[in-house]
This record gives C-alpha cells, structure tokens and sequence, in this order.
C-alpha cells in the first residue's frame, strides 16, 4: 500500500508540473497528497483484477524535447508475486545524445530526485 501511494504521490507531483509549465490552475500540495493517499487503495484494487485479464501493450515512440532543452524520461516496474521492482532514469538532449542513465539501487520518490542525480553528470547544451 505504502508502495502504491508514493506512485500515486509522484503522478501527483508530476501531474502539477505539468499542469503549472503549461499555464494550468492545479490543486494545492496539499491536496495533491490527500488525493494520493485516496486513489492508491483504487490503484492495488485495480492491478490485482488487472493481473487476471490480459492488456494490450501500446507501444509508444519517444520524442525529442524542444531544441536547446534536455529530456528526462524514469521508469518503474513492480511484480507484486515477487515483491520485486526496477527502475530506470535516462536523459537526452534535443537530438537524441544519451547524456546520462542510471539504474539506481534506491528509490527516489519524486522527480526532483531523479534531477538530483543529474546534476553532477549535467554538460552545457
């Protein structure tokens, strides 16, 4: 549950970024984590009916970020028979140069963290 709420919390964080950098009105931090904590009890509901029926894959293509900026993209998976997971930070610039990845043996639970990590690999673009 733990696990599923600090997904809930990032997609929350991730969501109002996205909404600010675009010009739209958001919820507070504060409701940003109150609806965390409610939706992460739907989230283990529906990944357990989830794991009984078989999805569609949708393959998406990535796409480069605007000329002079860099892209982050993270990943995550998590078994819940195994109790395992992984993750995955890779970052590129406008023209599809690996900068940096990592596979990071710790968890970081926001995208700060990951930008954190970054930081010290960063170059002028």
């Amino acid at each position: 549950e733990h696990c599923c709420a600090t997904l809930c919390g990032m997609w929350a964080i991730w969501t109002l970024r996205n909404k600010r950098y675009h010009g739209e009105t958001t919820m507070n931090i504060s409701q940003a984590c109150r609806w965390a904590w409610e939706m992460a009890p739907d989230m283990i509901q529906t990944s357990n009916s989830d794991a009984k029926e078989k999805k569609k894959t949708r393959i998406m293509k990535w796409k480069r970020p605007t000329v002079g900026f860099v892209k982050v993209n993270v990943d995550a998976s998590f078994n819940l028979d195994t109790q395992q997971g992984a993750k995955g930070v890779i970052i590129r610039d406008d023209q599809g140069q690996v900068i940096a990845q990592s596979f990071p043996p710790d968890f970081i639970g926001e995208p700060v963290g990951v930008l954190l990590l970054w930081l010290p690999l960063r170059r002028p673009v």
